[in-house]
């Protein structure tokens, strides 16, 4: 599906005509002083050129010490405007990925009540923030409850991975798709949007998988109640600055988590 184009006129006669839609992104960091401000000041200016979205930040950092906490707020403060603003939640110490979505799902749905979608994203510049209107967008005309960043399907894609990676990746998707169904083709993608609505229906407290088994955790129990999902084509861009935080043993905790899910959920 292809954005529309506005003219500056247009945009103002679609937000006075249009309720501007409010939504929420939760970005873990751990380390990522050097990408934090970047990907900050990205989003302010994807916001600001689209006057229909508003948009509050949630960055949830695991007391990172290359001080991206801090380095969040400060950017938060100078960046703060009508329809863009950041907060900054700090854990104790680093505790997973998985662990981390949650501490901010659940901050969403209680402090946050009339946000209508939850987006999550990675820190490392990874997930153009462009993608944005798009994910809305589409969730909105649609009134999808899931709307999946993909880079396997068409338009789709990961330049720059290794082929190592990139077998790795695919094979894992081709697994999950395998064994769980539901039509969806890159289940351990990071760049999705939930529905507030449907994300209150999810047993948050029980879950505790991570990292990739997170993704894919997550999508899942979405699909069992809702096929209201979609899939928007985004290329994956991989990191220039900072370390991956992959563990090393995602493979082994995607194959085991995958049948468990299908058997017992």
């Amino acid at each position: 599906m292809l954005m529309h184009t506005y003219t500056v006129q247009q945009m103002k006669s679609l937000t006075k005509q249009v309720k501007r839609v409010e939504f929420v992104v939760v970005i873990p960091t751990y380390n990522e002083a050097e990408n934090v401000k970047a990907l900050l000041c990205q989003l302010a200016t994807v916001i600001g050129d689209h006057p229909w979205l508003s948009a509050h930040i949630i960055i949830v950092d695991d007391s990172s010490p290359d001080g991206t906490g801090r380095i969040a707020k400060q950017t938060a403060r100078e960046l703060r405007g009508s329809t863009f603003s950041v907060s900054v939640l700090s854990r104790p110490a680093k505790d997973g990925l998985g662990r981390a979505y949650l501490h901010g799902f659940t901050y969403v749905l209680d402090r946050i009540p009339h946000a209508k979608y939850v987006i999550e994203m990675d820190a490392d510049l990874s997930h153009n923030p462009k993608y944005i209107p798009e994910f809305v967008e589409r969730a909105e005309s649609q009134h999808l409850d899931l709307v999946i960043g993909s880079r396997y399907i068409r338009g789709g894609g990961t330049p720059g991975w290794s082929r190592d990676r990139r077998l790795l990746s695919r094979g894992a998707n081709l697994y999950a798709r395998l064994v769980l169904g539901k039509g969806i083709s890159d289940y351990t993608s990071g760049y999705n949007l939930y529905a507030t609505s449907i994300m209150r229906q999810i047993p948050l407290d029980e879950m505790h998988s991570d990292g990739y088994s997170f993704q894919i955790e997550l999508k899942y129990r979405v699909a069992l109640i809702t096929s209201r999902t979609a899939e928007l084509p985004i290329i994956f861009k991989d990191r220039s600055l900072g370390v991956s935080k992959i563990p090393k043993d995602t493979a082994r905790k995607t194959f085991i988590l995958v049948p468990y899910l299908r058997f017992s959920l």
